[in-house]
């Protein structure tokens, strides 16, 4: 009977994933962007390389360089080499394939959801997964969030098949998953400590079986990681795995804040740029963490770039060295503003998957007490949902903190990491956002049990 209902289920969840990813493409008029001329920013990039790959047989373009103003990791390029490769260079081609993914991420979250819940409550995470937008709405459209999120659930869930089945194919299958995904998400580099961690927790005995299929783990995920490295030091002369001493910079000069511009951070981060204008007229003009200064920063960099590309690798070392420069001038104020970017990686998103932080604001500054109060009720529901998944973790440590230990820990290291070191756009943390409605489950359980006492 159960198997009956389950399949019955995973009919409407396909249907449900389907229909919600569509809707916000025709809404976002993604959808009808069906040259891949019609793509830039984020998008030019990935597209250049993947046509480079599909028509050249090579990563880099006719100066031996990457593509766009910044060097973006491998994964999701070739993904879309294979795509285009296939079915021919159509950026529809990108959505159908998109779309698969999704519904077999959705899967994924549901065969996962069986480990930690019964019947019904397991189907909660994926049909809430399936529904929200702030997720969904990446599946029509070129970036590398959706395809970063099928790589951690993929991998989560062949964790937990190694531990069950103790089938060395399963560690073989993590560490191909664990390279795509740091060749994707470059900062999940430095989860490998914590994850070959996490699989002598989840096992109850240290034997030579484990200690193989760890070092598979390792080999098979740091030897393409290893050569992209090796690949980059070559061609820019460092062997780091993408572009990121401009995003750190956002962070890093956050130490200059005066005290009344870390008061109105504060409450831009919680309730939007809006609310924090009213109480400090002109912030939302130049809001964080776009500011004029690191705006126009930027476009240096990009000058000096555009005029030879071959001196990334020192733009890079020269920028990355003035971040260190800056972090360790005052080095407790960085981690304590990091607490506020934890916030921004968790803001409310519109229908797009843009943070609502500064949604209303116009430029002639004008004020409206219904946008005030709409933005404050928003976010105040938004900050309940929040503490509810807060509460969640708490719960999940005290029920079985070795069980949840690879689930928490990615939540963890994915606010932790983008909070402390990048400008934290909410998309950021779509690898891991299926996993808050785990525990927001947790929290439904614990409140019934309470109440049936």
């Amino acid at each position: 009977m159960r198997n009956i209902l389950e399949s019955k289920f995973l009919i409407v969840l396909v249907a449900l994933g389907i229909s919600v990813s569509l809707f916000l493409g025709v809404l976002s008029e993604k959808i009808f962007k069906t040259s891949i001329d019609d793509w830039g920013n984020d998008a030019y990039s990935y597209n250049a390389t993947a046509l480079s790959l599909v028509r050249h047989q090579t990563i880099h373009d006719s100066s031996t360089f990457f593509y766009g103003p910044f060097q973006r990791p491998p994964g999701y390029a070739i993904f879309l080499a294979v795509v285009y490769g296939i079915f021919g260079e159509y950026p529809v081609a990108v959505f159908v394939s998109q779309i698969l993914i999704w519904i077999l991420t959705l899967i994924l979250i549901f065969e996962i959801a069986k480990r930690f819940f019964d019947f019904p409550f397991s189907t909660i995470p994926p049909l809430m997964t399936a529904v929200y937008w702030g997720v969904a709405t990446y599946v029509i459209d070129i970036n590398s969030d959706v395809f970063a999120l099928f790589l951690n659930t993929a991998l989560i869930w062949s964790f937990f098949k190694w531990r069950d089945k103790s089938n060395s194919y399963f560690a073989v299958l993590q560490g191909i998953l664990f390279a795509f995904l740091v060749l994707t998400k470059p900062i999940v580099l430095y989860a490998i400590p914590f994850y070959i961690v996490a699989m002598f927790i989840i096992k109850k005995r240290i034997n030579k079986k484990l200690i193989i299929d760890i070092l598979v783990v390792l080999i098979i995920a740091l030897l393409p990681i290893g050569a992209w490295a090796q690949y980059n030091h070559k061609i820019v002369g460092n062997y780091g795995l993408a572009s990121g001493a401009l995003t750190l910079m956002r962070r890093a000069d956050d130490v200059n804040f005066s005290k009344g511009r870390i008061n109105s951070f504060v409450i831009a981060s919680f309730f939007g740029d809006y609310v924090a204008d009213y109480f400090y007229p002109g912030y939302a003009n130049d809001p964080e963490p776009y500011t004029k200064e690191s705006i126009e920063r930027e476009k240096r960099y990009y000058q000096n770039q555009k005029q030879d590309k071959s001196n990334e690798g020192q733009l890079q070392a020269q920028y990355y060295a003035e971040a260190k420069n800056l972090i360790m001038s005052h080095p407790v104020k960085f981690v304590m503003l990091g607490s506020i970017y934890l916030q921004r990686l968790n803001s409310p998103v519109n229908l797009e998957g843009v943070e609502l932080i500064h949604t209303f604001v116009v430029k002639d500054g004008s004020f409206s007490i219904i946008k005030f109060l709409i933005l404050i009720g928003i976010h105040l529901v938004w900050l309940i949902f929040i503490f509810v998944v807060v509460f969640g973790v708490i719960l999940a440590i005290r029920m079985d903190w070795k069980k949840w230990f690879l689930i928490l820990f990615f939540i963890l290291y994915f606010n932790g990491t983008y909070a402390l070191l990048t400008h934290a756009e909410a998309r950021y943390i779509i690898p891991v956002i299926p996993f808050y409605f785990f525990l927001v489950v947790v929290c439904w359980q614990r409140f019934r049990a309470y109440l049936s006492k």
